[in-house]
């Protein structure tokens, strides 16, 4: 492999790997724990209405919404015409409770790009045709959850879906959606996608 030369990996063995590594892993499970632990230290910090939140109960929503901003960043990247792998890996590899927690999450993405006036309705229904002719019954919340994020690039740069993240972030939580701690997570949220995106980057899909 040369110098500069991307290391080749499925888009499987790189969400493992990643997960193993950042997330839920030994050493990952160790590291996520004490960055969201920090996280809301700082959110308490700022908003008084966090500290009734309960710890653990934060780390799960805010793993969700990171899973969700994972698939995200994945189809900015590498599009939807590989991220039905991405999906599937992840709903076996994470917790069917955590699966579940990135619904809303997975919901607001679709909110941001239907707020930025794109009009996909016909791709989209033509995505959703097509996806019930090629994948199994029970495959289908993974193509859903793809098609959720279709053209989310366009107001990604608008930082229109960190906005809807963030909200839906603070409506799961019970704290009051508009409050003095959404630039903070608006911030966490593009650093995260943003380191993301740096590994990502770093592969080449085989």
């Amino acid at each position: 492999m040369g110098l500069f030369s991307k290391k080749k990996m499925t888009e499987a063995e790189w969400c493992e790997d990643y997960y193993d590594r950042q997330m839920f892993g030994d050493e990952g499970e160790d590291r996520w724990n004490s960055y969201a632990d920090g996280l809301y230290l700082k959110l308490t910090e700022i908003n008084s209405g966090m500290t009734d939140v309960d710890r653990d109960f934060f780390r799960d929503e805010y793993c969700a919404l990171c899973l969700e901003v994972v698939g995200l960043t994945w189809q900015l990247y590498k599009r939807e015409f590989i991220a039905y792998n991405q999906s599937e890996v992840t709903k076996i590899y994470t917790p069917y409770s955590l699966w579940q927690k990135m619904v809303p999450y997975n919901e607001s993405i679709k909110i941001a790009v239907d707020l930025f006036h794109i009009d996909k309705m016909d791709y989209v229904n033509r995505k959703r045709v097509e996806a019930r002719r090629s994948v199994p019954m029970y495959d289908f919340e993974y193509m859903d959850r793809i098609l959720n994020r279709v053209e989310a690039y366009k107001p990604w740069f608008k930082r229109l879906p960190h906005i809807c993240l963030t909200t839906a972030f603070f409506r799961e939580l019970g704290v009051e959606e508009n409050n003095p701690a959404c630039d903070l997570m608006h911030r966490m949220i593009h650093y995260f996608a943003g380191s993301v995106g740096k590994e990502i980057r770093s592969i080449k899909i085989v």
